[in-house]
């Protein structure tokens, strides 16, 4: 809604592997209805798993039947919380055990991306069999560099994955991960954060008029908004202001709106030449200590995703 409501209103690198990196774009389960075609379809992409990363965990599960596969529960939790931050920071680490830290490197201009993927070897002793899959959704389109099978000891591979966003999506790409250490099978199984807000420029709106005029043309089932309680670290308008323009790669807008709301726009682009606009206010309720969050955009995925990562972001703290 256009209105205030409620009184809103007020250690050493070891070189990564010289290979060109392999295309790694699709839609694993495919779309059709043919069961032929289906099982076809999923024969290519375990193909393309194996060309582009030399294995698939058909093969891995296979090949070690006799060896308990470990997957450490609290790591994986502390990697729950690692993503939080990832999604609204450049770089940090996203996964960590007593063996391997995997830490992530990002850099985004309009459509493109880079993400640099950093494996170090935390032991005194090499990390064997090692092997990463990373599927992406398939409106992204991927070139995915390959790691070696080996990582020596106290030593730091690097993996990078270059993307092109060719239109909006809700999926988060998948990094599956696995290696031996002393004899032990290790998996890391994380969700690398590649999101739409990721692909968004700022954009500055010049006066009340022309927002508005952007804003009242986008309908409402393109449109997502919620009230929700301040959290003490957002209690503070100036602290969504940051983290929107920084975490979030939001234009804060200045003299559109009552000075106690947030107005912020930006754009997601896709390839070739595609773009979505995206709008935003946040509305304080001083006396209920209450935001009103909504969310515009001429894509409604867009629009969701969007408000989805942003709101979570202001009511998890």
């Amino acid at each position: 809604m256009d209105d205030i409501l409620g009184g809103f209103g007020g250690p050493v690198t070891q070189p990564p592997v010289q290979q060109p990196p392999q295309n790694n774009v699709g839609d694993f389960f495919g779309g059709g209805v043919n069961i032929a075609a289906q099982a076809a379809n999923m024969g290519k992409q375990k193909k393309e798993q194996r060309d582009t990363t030399g294995f698939n965990f058909d093969d891995v599960v296979v090949a070690n039947r006799d060896n308990a596969l470990e997957q450490n529960e609290q790591v994986h939790q502390d990697a729950a919380v690692k993503h939080q931050v990832l999604l609204k920071s450049n770089e940090g680490v996203a996964i960590e055990d007593e063996h391997l830290q995997v830490k992530i490197k990002t850099e985004y201009h309009g459509c493109k991306g880079r993400l640099i993927l950093l494996y170090g070897n935390k032991t005194t002793n090499p990390l064997t069999q090692f092997k990463v899959h990373i599927l992406v959704p398939k409106e992204l389109e991927a070139q995915i560099s390959k790691v070696p099978p080996m990582i020596s000891p106290k030593t730091q591979v690097q993996q990078y994955v270059d993307l092109v966003a060719k239109g909006p999506f809700s999926q988060l790409t998948d990094l599956d991960l696995y290696f031996e250490a002393n004899r032990r099978y290790y998996r890391f199984n994380i969700k690398l954060p590649i999101v739409p807000h990721k692909f968004v420029e700022p954009l500055v709106i010049q006066g009340a008029e022309n927002f508005f005029k952007q804003w009242h043309a986008i309908g409402k089932e393109q449109e997502v908004q919620k009230i929700f309680p301040c959290t003490p670290v957002y209690s503070d308008v100036n602290a969504c202001a940051k983290v929107l323009s920084e975490g979030f790669r939001l234009a804060i807008l200045t003299g559109i709106d009552n000075p106690s709301n947030i107005v912020a726009a930006g754009s997601f682009f896709y390839d070739p030449v595609g773009k979505v606009n995206v709008l935003l206010r946040l509305e304080y309720n001083a006396p209920k200590q209450a935001y009103r969050l909504t969310v515009k955009a001429q894509d409604a995925t867009i629009a969701q995703q969007v408000f989805n990562y942003i709101l979570q972001e202001l009511t998890s703290q």
